[in-house]
């Protein structure tokens, strides 16, 4: 592309990413207005959830003049963990945009009425006056905004509800020109013998290895959706098989007798068809289920409790590139009731 032609290119794509981010926020929002989000709590090694944290913003500060520092915890928590890794990112996040040079430190402090995660930074601080304003949607500070992407102020209105709903508290200290510690206090949870779940960093160390090969059919009524879905997995080693409806795909292979390792489905498809009914139809005729994951903008507990009836997960638009192949590797993997909540964690982060 021509210089002026990439410029123009590449601010299309922050404004989109804004407009995705938007919505996706203000439907967050209007659940939680609204009471549907329930927590679903319990005991996990906190390591499990803010190690993975600490890894993504470690490089999304890299070639940066911002340090995030990480002190690892042993201690067991009990909340919900998506949840709690929201407001955990969106701390992050703030602290991040709010730090043009220095350093954020992540990291926890044992209480006596439970572990305090502490995120600190040496950015800009927030003025005495302010400090329970920025809890309030959109409100926000009005220094060192990111160029290319539009701020709404709705990280910390954000983890002001989700802290309501898990009946933590928040807490801010800051200092003008110094810096900002914000913390969630978290109740202790009891030690709890190894799953799946603190494994996560063992089973996805060679992503690659695991999806070369594997054999998937996509089912999309949106051809430019397919079409991308086929690149990225063929990128991954993936074998793909993409079609707009059943019908489609039987034209293209035997859907009883092809061996395939996952199936991904949208669950709007034509003529009234729901990917949940379509997945039903294929895997009544199959001596083996094929592991199926249900893909939708649908989030309401129905859509959720009829997928979990027939074993199959739910992944909520919009869904991201690491978010898939983590739970494409987990379902390769075995089980996908074992599924940790991180993989699947409810939360805008891509």
């Amino acid at each position: 592309m021509s210089p002026s032609a990439r410029k123009l290119v590449t601010s299309l794509a922050h404004s989109l990413a804004d407009v995705e981010s938007l919505i996706t926020t203000l439907v967050d929002i209007s659940k939680l207005d609204a009471g549907v989000v329930r927590a679903d709590k319990q005991s996990f090694p906190i390591s499990d959830l803010l190690d993975n944290i600490a890894d993504d913003f470690s490089h999304a500060a890299e070639n940066g003049r911002v340090e995030v520092r990480y002190v690892h915890s042993s201690a067991n928590v009990f909340t919900d963990s998506q949840l709690l890794a929201r407001i955990v990112r969106n701390l992050m996040t703030n602290a991040l945009r709010y730090t043009p040079s220095g350093k954020i430190l992540l990291g926890c402090r044992r209480c006596r009425d439970g572990l305090r995660i502490e995120v600190v930074d040496t950015g800009v601080g927030i003025p005495e006056d302010k400090k329970n304003e920025i809890f309030q949607e959109f409100k926000r500070l009005t220094s060192n905004q990111d160029k290319n992407h539009t701020q709404l102020g709705l990280g910390l209105a954000i983890v002001d509800k989700i802290a309501g709903v898990l009946g933590h508290t928040v807490s801010v200290d800051s200092q003008p020109g110094v810096g900002s510690r914000f913390s969630v206090l978290v109740p202790y949870g009891s030690a709890q013998t190894p799953t799946l779940r603190n494994n996560i960093e063992s089973l996805v160390t060679d992503t690659s290895m695991m999806l070369q090969g594997a054999r998937v059919w996509v089912i999309d009524n949106d051809q430019n959706i397919c079409n991308a879905m086929q690149e990225l997995l063929q990128r991954w080693g993936c074998e793909v098989l993409c079609a707009a409806s059943l019908e489609e795909l039987q034209i293209q292979c035997d859907t009883v007798q092809t061996p395939v390792e996952l199936l991904i489905a949208d669950y709007h498809l034509d003529n009234d068809v729901t990917g949940i009914a379509l997945a039903q139809s294929i895997n009544a005729h199959r001596m083996q289920p094929i592991p199926t994951v249900i893909v939708t903008a649908n989030r309401s507990e129905e859509l959720q409790h009829q997928a979990r009836e027939n074993g199959y997960l739910v992944l909520h638009k919009p869904v991201s590139p690491m978010r898939l192949k983590m739970t494409m590797v987990h379902l390769l993997s075995g089980d996908p009731q074992d599924l940790p909540p991180t993989v699947l964690a409810a939360s805008q982060h891509r």
